[in-house]
Protein backbone atom coordinates (compact mmCIF):
# COMPACT_ATOMS: atom_id res chain seq x y z
CA UNK A 1 0.00 0.00 0.00
CA UNK A 2 2.84 2.39 0.73
CA UNK A 3 4.31 2.00 -2.75
CA UNK A 4 0.96 2.73 -4.39
CA UNK A 5 0.52 5.84 -2.27
CA UNK A 6 4.06 7.00 -3.12
CA UNK A 7 3.44 6.52 -6.85
CA UNK A 8 0.17 8.44 -6.71
CA UNK A 9 1.77 11.22 -4.68
CA UNK A 10 4.57 11.55 -7.24
CA UNK A 11 2.23 12.06 -10.23
CA UNK A 12 2.40 15.90 -10.10
CA UNK A 13 6.19 15.67 -10.49
CA UNK A 14 6.18 13.43 -13.57
CA UNK A 15 7.26 14.95 -16.89
CA UNK A 16 4.43 15.93 -19.26
CA UNK A 17 5.25 13.24 -21.83
CA UNK A 18 4.90 10.51 -19.18
CA UNK A 19 1.53 11.84 -18.04
CA UNK A 20 0.32 12.05 -21.67
CA UNK A 21 1.46 8.49 -22.36
CA UNK A 22 -0.33 7.10 -19.32
CA UNK A 23 -3.48 9.01 -20.19
CA UNK A 24 -3.53 7.57 -23.72
CA UNK A 25 -2.99 3.98 -22.58
CA UNK A 26 -6.53 3.83 -21.22
CA UNK A 27 -8.08 5.75 -24.13
CA UNK A 28 -8.21 3.17 -26.91
CA UNK A 29 -9.33 5.62 -29.59
CA UNK A 30 -6.41 8.00 -29.04
CA UNK A 31 -3.60 5.44 -28.98
CA UNK A 32 -2.99 3.42 -32.11
CA UNK A 33 -0.67 0.98 -30.32
CA UNK A 34 -3.44 0.12 -27.86
CA UNK A 35 -5.86 -0.49 -30.72
CA UNK A 36 -3.26 -2.66 -32.43
CA UNK A 37 -2.89 -4.77 -29.29
CA UNK A 38 -6.66 -5.18 -29.02
CA UNK A 39 -6.86 -6.34 -32.64
CA UNK A 40 -4.08 -8.87 -32.09
CA UNK A 41 -5.75 -10.18 -28.94
CA UNK A 42 -9.12 -10.51 -30.66
CA UNK A 43 -7.48 -12.36 -33.55
CA UNK A 44 -5.62 -14.91 -31.46
CA UNK A 45 -8.27 -15.45 -28.77
CA UNK A 46 -9.87 -18.40 -30.62
CA UNK A 47 -6.46 -20.05 -30.85
CA UNK A 48 -5.82 -19.45 -27.15
CA UNK A 49 -9.17 -21.06 -26.32
CA UNK A 50 -8.39 -24.16 -28.39
CA UNK A 51 -4.73 -24.66 -27.46
CA UNK A 52 -4.43 -23.26 -23.92
CA UNK A 53 -3.26 -26.52 -22.34
CA UNK A 54 -0.51 -27.69 -24.69
CA UNK A 55 0.26 -24.60 -26.73
CA UNK A 56 0.85 -24.41 -30.45
CA UNK A 57 4.34 -25.75 -30.79
CA UNK A 58 6.88 -24.39 -33.22
CA UNK A 59 6.11 -22.78 -36.55
CA UNK A 60 3.30 -20.74 -38.01
CA UNK A 61 1.28 -23.51 -39.67
CA UNK A 62 -1.45 -23.42 -37.04
CA UNK A 63 -2.06 -19.72 -37.67
CA UNK A 64 -2.51 -20.40 -41.37
CA UNK A 65 -4.97 -23.22 -40.69
CA UNK A 66 -6.89 -21.65 -37.81
CA UNK A 67 -7.17 -18.13 -39.19
CA UNK A 68 -7.59 -19.13 -42.81
CA UNK A 69 -4.56 -17.20 -44.02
Amino acid sequence: PGIIIAILASVPFWPDFVVRRFSTIFNATADSSAMYRVKIFNTVWPIIEDYWIYGLGLGTDIFVVELGL
